[in-house]
Parts: C-alpha cells; structure tokens; sequence
C-alpha cells in the first residue's frame, strides 16, 4: 500500500510508517502505564480501562481497579489503532524533510494532539478528562517526536530523507 503522487515518488514510505507507529506507540503505552499514574494516581490497569471503553463501553470503567484480559487487549488495540492513525498524519506531514525536522514536527504535533484529546475528544469520550495533567502533555509531545524521528529516520527515499 504505497501512495503516489507521481509514477516515482512515494507520499509515504508504508515500512517506515509501519516501524514508526509500533514504536511510538509502544514508548507512549510504557510511560501511560508506568511513568504517568505516579504523578497522577492510579495504576495501569487503569489506564488501559480507560482506553478498552472507547471499545468496551463506559461499563468497563467503574472500579475496582482490576484489569481484566478483555480489556487489557482492547485498551492495547485503541491505543495502537490511534498510534497507526496518527503516525500515518504525521508522516505524511514529515515525509522527505529529514530526521531533526520529523522530531520537532513530531513534537508539535504532539502537543496539536494534546489539545485535541483534551478539549474535543472529552466530548465525545467524557472519561477522559483525567488526561488534562501536564504527564499526558508531555507523553503526547514524546509520542510525536518518536513517530516523526523512526519515520524520518527508516524512511528509504533516494534523497537520503532531505526535503527535495
């Protein structure tokens, strides 16, 4: 599934974007489950609950705080599924401009998907609202300049990954 704009020139490089949103996913579920309930209260189950009832319903949420097989693999298929949706933005935004433009440009966008979560999904998702503490601004930021920094840096252009 490689896009193209012309016969020789890929919108995306589908292997980078691929690596790029496993490992920013990856980096941003480890600080959400490990690094985040420290300054935040909780535990990772919890934190996964919340994901699993974007699929599971807002059932899954109340306590105790235990997390169940269904929905420790759901909370992993949302936060991944989104980690695929965005990463697939933000190489498109990044694609050929170069390792340190993709992990600024990661950042921004970062931060972008930040204020999004926090102030338009919350209507939509309203169990989400705990994410309003500067820990989640931060693993946002982190994701972002994970994803454009893996993309960038595995994508195969023949330019070498500058801007043309």
């Amino acid at each position: 599934m490689i896009m193209k704009t012309t016969s020789s020139s890929k919108v995306v490089d589908v292997g980078a974007l691929v690596c790029a949103a496993i490992a920013s996913g990856f980096v941003s579920l480890m600080i959400i489950c490990f690094v985040v309930p420290h300054f935040t209260g909780g535990n990772a189950g919890i934190m996964l609950r919340n994901f699993a009832a974007v699929l599971l319903g807002e059932g899954i949420l109340p306590p105790p705080a235990t997390l169940s097989a269904a929905a420790f693999f759901a909370g992993c298929f949302v936060h991944f599924a989104f980690s695929f949706i965005f990463s697939a933005i933000l190489a498109l935004i990044t694609h050929r401009w170069g390792l340190l433009t993709g992990i600024f440009l990661g950042a921004a966008f970062g931060l972008c998907l930040y204020a999004i979560n926090v102030y338009s999904m919350t209507a939509v998702f309203p169990w989400f609202m705990f994410m309003k503490h500067p820990a989640f601004l931060i693993t946002h930021v982190i994701f972002g300049m994970t994803s454009g920094g893996v993309y960038e840096l595995l994508d195969d252009d023949d330019e070498g990954g500058k801007a043309p």
